[in-house]
């Protein structure tokens, strides 16, 4: 009687869809929609290398005009606005990880099913590296001062202390700098308004909701309906136009006074990061080891993840540092 079966060809496709499909639902970016190809997400995908070789893709970047015109009849010829472009450039590199199965008999003395089990980590550890490498360019250092301290008193990240803790005011002073910074941190448009997106540590989101602003907030105002779009589902708060959600993976630093824990939380608006891809997902399984005693797995993608600056100046992100301190 002849069987028909999955050669190991498709087997190995399958994995490897399973294996990207399950990464995009762990990760805090993808299932919260903040990634795309277009300029307009948090984190903008490039995918130019999945079509041709290289190891690096240069994005433009073209700012607005900012000159204020000619009226009337004045001579436009001789007074054109001058437009400098920038760029920046992200390069990919592999990165892998496997698991190899000591034999068929050590498989046998347990009961779970190690293969199984061993793929399910695999697709573990993809989603969450790959979601680190956003948190990691995201909250890296400032290098254009774009950033705001919460205290009333302190104005460094080194002077920060217990009483400089997450607050409302703050957030909405972070917004009103992105909003008014040459070049402004462009938001998020949805039904014509403007959002940002605020990721805390949750250590700073536990201080935010003690702050007796939020908590009036949440007292006395109504629900509202931000229908199915997965940038309000997933989120914790909404306020003053912005998205504000928690995460564990938010930088802390001891850089505070006396080495005080600092939280280095997010606000971000569109192209916040740029993520070059050459290779989504790759699977692959090898039962040839020892004679077929022993088989491995491995998983990996060749990407690259660089927060955008141009010019100098982070085009979509401004920190908001604050005490972070342990419950």
């Amino acid at each position: 009687m002849g069987t028909f079966g999955a050669t190991a060809n498709l087997t190995a496709k399958i994995w490897q869809d399973e294996v990207l499909i399950a990464g995009q639902k762990e990760s805090f970016f993808e299932s919260n929609g903040f990634i795309s190809t277009k300029p307009t997400s948090i984190i903008q995908k490039k995918l130019d290398l999945t079509k041709k070789k290289g190891d690096s893709i240069v994005i433009p970047m073209v700012p607005k005009l900012s000159g204020a015109g000619v009226s009337g009849d004045g001579a436009l010829r001789g007074n054109e606005e001058t437009v400098t472009p920038y760029d920046m450039t992200v390069t990919v590199d592999q990165l892998r990880n496997g698991i190899l199965l000591a034999g068929k008999m050590n498989e046998q003395k347990v009961a779970f099913n190690m293969r199984t089990t061993a793929k399910d980590l695999l697709k573990i550890w993809h989603a969450e590296t790959r979601d680190q490498m956003y948190f990691t360019a995201l909250c890296a250092d400032v290098t254009s001062g774009r950033q705001t301290i919460c205290s009333a008193t302190h104005t460094t990240e080194a002077t920060i202390d217990a009483n400089d803790k997450m607050a409302l005011k703050y957030l909405r002073k972070a917004k009103r700098l992105a909003k008014n910074a040459n070049p402004k941190i462009k938001p998020y448009k949805w039904k014509g308004k403007d959002w940002y997106v605020v990721v805390l540590h949750t250590n700073q989101f536990r201080d935010l909701m003690d702050d007796q602003d939020v908590k009036d907030i949440l007292q006395n105002a109504a629900p509202r309906d931000y229908d199915n779009n997965p940038l309000f589902t997933g989120a914790n708060l909404v306020l003053d136009g912005m998205i504000i959600y928690e995460h564990e993976n938010i930088r802390v630093t001891t850089t505070g006074a006396a080495s005080y824990k600092v939280g280095h939380g997010l606000l971000l608006g569109c192209q916040a990061a740029v993520e070059g891809v050459a290779l989504e997902s790759l699977w692959e399984e090898d039962p040839t080891i020892d004679y077929g005693n022993q088989c491995g797995f491995a998983t990996g993608f060749i990407n690259g993840v660089k927060r955008s600056i141009f010019n100098g100046k982070e085009w979509g992100v401004w920190k908001v540092l604050s005490a972070c301190a342990d419950d």
